[in-house]
């Protein structure tokens, strides 16, 4: 179940935003970032999936670097989960790597934990692209 900013009022989590008119956003944009119950944006649910198609659509209404109550990211769910193409995708569209979860973990070390191979090269790689 997601609940909106104001349902979210008297919650401990932080939403990241910016104060905005609502009478300055167009109607055709979503004026809210929705979240479920344990702090993930429809963009991390669709990390945590796998669902290219999914992770597309919520880019256009999710901040990429969004963080969860435990500091995730989508692209720390991405690569969590093994999701190669995703990690790579969500690299391209700017996802920053050196965010950190709140234990002070980052992306390439829960990759690397669960033994995902393939997403810590991605990593790496684009590490080394961005020097």
């Amino acid at each position: 179940m997601y609940k909106t900013r104001k349902q979210l009022t008297s919650h401990p989590l932080h939403i990241h935003s910016e104060s905005v008119s609502v009478e300055s956003i167009p109607l055709n944009v979503p004026k809210t970032t929705l979240v479920d119950e344990d702090g993930c944006t429809s963009l991390m649910v669709a990390c945590k999936d796998g669902n290219l198609s999914a992770v597309q659509e919520a880019l256009l209404h999710d901040d990429i670097n969004y963080q969860d109550e435990d500091g995730w990211t989508a692209l720390m769910y991405a690569a969590y989960f093994n999701h190669a193409d995703l990690v790579s995708f969500l690299l391209a569209k700017e996802a920053d790597r050196s965010l950190t979860t709140n234990n002070g973990k980052n992306v390439r070390w829960l990759a690397y934990s669960e033994g995902h191979v393939s997403v810590v090269s991605i990593l790496d790689e684009h590490f080394r692209a961005q020097r």
